[in-house]
């Protein structure tokens, strides 16, 4: 197989780390591309931390020396009914509040154990400590 061909998938992962680091890899990834079709086909997709965030269509990203996620940015994500700020329960309630209030959709604050099934055609479903801002 060549490096740069995707492999047979049921599920494609995006994991966490720097939500700005995963948005520019995946914005020069020519794979990601053939992900999103293949979930367009009926495949998973899913993400935690950083990953959540940037399977949707905004996102938030930190300036550098911020500790927290500051900025909105425009994703390339598949979610546009919703944003996501994940580790709210470990956050300050003002910057879940400020975030929100210039929040280019609304926020979708998942708790550290919390997360959303997203499944075509279907309602998110929330589920541990989630809501929508």
């Amino acid at each position: 197989m060549h490096r740069d061909t995707l492999p047979d998938f049921d599920i494609a992962y995006i994991a966490g780390g720097s939500p700005k680091d995963l948005l520019e890899h995946l914005r020069e990834s020519a794979r990601w591309p053939e992900v999103l079709r293949q979930w367009r086909k009926g495949r998973g997709l899913a993400g935690s931390s950083a990953g959540a965030m940037n399977l949707c269509t905004h996102l938030l990203t930190p300036e550098p020396g911020a500790r927290v996620p500051t900025t909105w940015t425009d994703g390339i994500g598949v979610i546009d009914v919703f944003a996501v700020a994940v580790h709210a329960s470990s956050r300050p309630k003002e910057w879940l509040e400020r975030i929100a209030r210039n929040a280019p959709a609304p926020v979708v604050a998942l708790a550290d154990s919390a997360g959303v099934i997203l499944r075509n055609g279907h309602a998110p479903e929330l589920f541990g400590d989630a809501w929508i801002s």
